[in-house]
């Protein structure tokens, strides 16, 4: 199979998997999401630890399970299937967070501190979006898919649209220093494309209003561009073309979802102001 071949053939795949833990139910949603914080925090640490990522496997493994397990809380709080004090979960929380210092301390590593810092970047940058999606598709006991749909469509929209602009009709630089073939004729095509799905996407899902709709789809052109930015950044600076192999074709899960990631922050915080003074 050619590369272009084994491109669709992935995206395909990815797709459908995709779409299957959105619509599925909780259950599907929690295995596609807890899956999808794994792969992108082991990427990540793969990227920064470097050495260390391999020769001392245990703060790797450290890091994934305190990036999973806030975000497992949260949904399984939220699901109504766990209730934990709250003061005992952060207390908890915070002396592992405490105890990668301890690890350190017996690894042996030229660097212990460079390392204690790519793990907190990792779960400010990855684990905590991931956490936060629980907000909007658990609510009160019932999973939601509508803005998680949403969101990873505008996303994919944004993406896409600006991708076959800026192939077709890109002239001017957008961040030369930092990514040189985006441009701001995609940026543009993007945009417009983006804005047109956010208000189909009223048009399926007429409970939440117009305006949040244009929301998220503005929140998805101008936060979802700087997330793909920085990762580019990311890669750059450690001089790397792509984050993993984990899609053949496409690169690592790092690089598919480092948009979706930087929005969800902005996203969640509109809906939930959005929800409130419409009630």
């Amino acid at each position: 199979m050619d590369g272009i071949g084994i491109r669709f053939g992935t995206a395909v795949i990815f797709v459908v998997v995709m779409l299957a833990g959105i619509y599925g139910g909780l259950i599907p949603y929690l295995i596609l999401f807890t899956g999808l914080l794994l792969l992108c925090l082991w990427e990540y640490f793969g990227l920064l630890l470097g050495p260390d990522h391999s020769s001392f496997p245990l703060r790797s493994w450290m890091g994934l399970t305190l990036g999973v397990l806030p975000h497992l809380v949260v949904a399984f709080e939220r699901a109504g299937w766990i209730h934990f004090p709250e003061s005992w979960v952060l207390l908890t929380y915070c002396i592992g967070l405490f105890s990668l210092f301890v690890v350190e301390l017996f690894s042996n590593s030229l660097q212990p501190f460079r390392n204690l810092a790519f793990i907190f970047s990792g779960l400010f940058y990855i684990a905590l979006p991931i956490t936060l999606i629980n907000l909007i598709a658990i609510v009160d006991g019932e999973y939601q898919y509508r803005f998680i749909l949403g969101i990873v469509l505008l996303t994919w929209t944004n993406d896409t649209a600006a991708y076959l602009t800026g192939s077709r009709f890109g002239r001017h630089h957008l961040f030369p220093r930092i990514s040189p073939k985006k441009t701001w004729e995609g940026s543009s095509g993007g945009a417009i494309v983006t804005l047109l799905a956010g208000w189909g996407l009223y048009g399926f899902f007429p409970s939440f209003p117009l305006i949040g709709w244009i929301g998220l789809s503005l929140i998805v052109v101008i936060f979802g561009s700087i997330g793909d930015l920085v990762e580019s950044m990311l890669k750059r600076s450690i001089n790397v073309k792509d984050s993993g192999t984990f899609l053949p074709g496409h690169g690592g899960m790092l690089d598919r979802f480092d948009s979706f990631l930087f929005c969800i922050p902005f996203a969640v915080a509109l809906i939930l102001s959005l929800k409130v003074s419409l009630m």
